[in-house]
């Protein structure tokens, strides 16, 4: 689960896109309803989003406007993909990428922070 702005609890929400209804209702099976170690006592729900599917949250998160603060910790991609027509007609919201991951050497997408293949941050 992604931390908050104070590094020292959890923001409360992840998003996991799976790919296979199985691999859902496995995840479903194990994690609902499951009270973490430390300190929250609050149960895990696990419950599907709102939006479904990849294209369309990646489409939704390149898009939409980022705070100064979420500038700083954009979405994470762990996939390489496109980036959204409709982000590039909004046109760009961070600095070009390098052509290639100083870590991995794979193709870096425009706009974002992020290497899709090693998750490296970029400069």
């Amino acid at each position: 689960v992604p931390m908050g702005k104070n590094h020292k609890t959890n923001r409360g929400s992840a998003f996991v896109n799976f790919v296979h209804p199985r691999a859902a209702l496995s995840f479903y099976v194990q994690h609902h309803g499951r009270v973490w170690d430390g300190t929250c006592t609050k149960p895990t729900l696990v419950v599907p989003a709102d939006l479904q599917g990849f294209e369309q949250n990646a489409e939704r998160f390149c898009v939409q406007e980022l705070t100064p603060g979420a500038r700083l910790n954009p979405p994470l991609f762990l996939r390489p993909m496109a980036r959204p027509a409709a982000a590039v007609a909004a046109g760009p919201r961070l600095a070009a990428a390098p052509a290639a991951c100083s870590l991995c050497g794979e193709t870096m997408h425009p706009g974002h922070v992020f290497c899709g293949a090693c998750g490296a941050r970029l400069p």
